[in-house]
Parts: structure tokens; C-alpha cells; sequence
């Protein structure tokens, strides 16, 4: 995934704050600042499945949509929620070009299984997002 772009909380209007701030939700799961490169590496992998698998695994539900907060909510601080968006809409396109083949590479350490991806999408089915 390009890194061009700052995690998101990690800006100016957010940076008084020592809290690690709730940037982003997905099928109930809270994503944290902290935690935000590693949330998006998965999600990208979890698209490339779907992508690979959704013809031979009929019913396959999509990895889900995730929410951009603007604000954290943890603390409050307003948070940029324009770079979450960004951010995954990259990661997102990257993941489902390289799984249709128009891609250049896959998603770094793409090796999601189906026993991943069914822990994946789980709180999404359960949360019925």
C-alpha cells in the first residue's frame, strides 16, 4: 500500500492529544491511529480474496465498508477524515486491480486463507452491516 499519506489522527488538529485516536469503524471493530496501516493491509488482502474467490465460492460475502470518522470517539478531537477515505479507497483498488490481473502486484503478504477471511468478514455478518 502507498504510504503517501499520513495515518490518519496523525495531523495537527489531533496531535494535542496523547489519546490513540478511533479513526475508522468496520463492521462494529474500532480502528485506532495506531493500528491503521495494519487494519488497511488486511482489508486489502481480504478484497483480493473476495475478488479471487467470489466466482468459485458462491454467496462469498464482501469484506465490508469502512466508516471514516471525523471525530474521535475516544476524546473528541476532530480528525481528517478525508485520509481515511483516501487512503482506502487506494488500498482498495490496488487490491481488487492485482486480483482481476490489471494490477502491477498484489498486496504485500497477500496470503489470506478462507479461514482468515471468514474471521474477517464474521462481526460484519453478525453486526449485519
Amino acid at each position: 500500500m502507498d504510504r503517501s499519506h499520513p495515518a490518519p489522527g496523525s495531523g495537527a488538529r489531533a496531535a494535542a492529544s496523547r489519546c490513540d485516536h478511533v479513526v475508522a469503524s468496520h463492521a462494529g471493530r474500532l480502528v485506532r491511529a495506531s493500528g491503521w496501516y495494519r487494519f488497511v493491509g488486511e482489508l486489502a488482502e481480504a478484497v483480493h480474496f473476495h475478488h479471487l474467490a467470489r466466482e468459485t465460492v458462491p454467496g462469498l460475502p464482501p469484506p465490508g465498508v469502512v466508516h471514516a470518522h471525523a471525530f474521535c470517539l475516544d476524546c473528541g478531537a476532530a480528525l481528517d477524515a478525508g485520509a481515511v477515505r483516501v487512503s482506502t479507497h487506494e488500498a482498495l483498488l490496488q487490491a481488487a486491480e492485482a486480483a482481476i490481473g490489471t494490477g502491477s502486484e498484489e498486496p504485500k503478504g497477500s496470503k489470506l486463507n478462507p479461514a482468515r477471511y471468514v474471521a474477517w468478514v464474521a462481526p460484519q455478518l453478525r453486526s449485519g452491516s
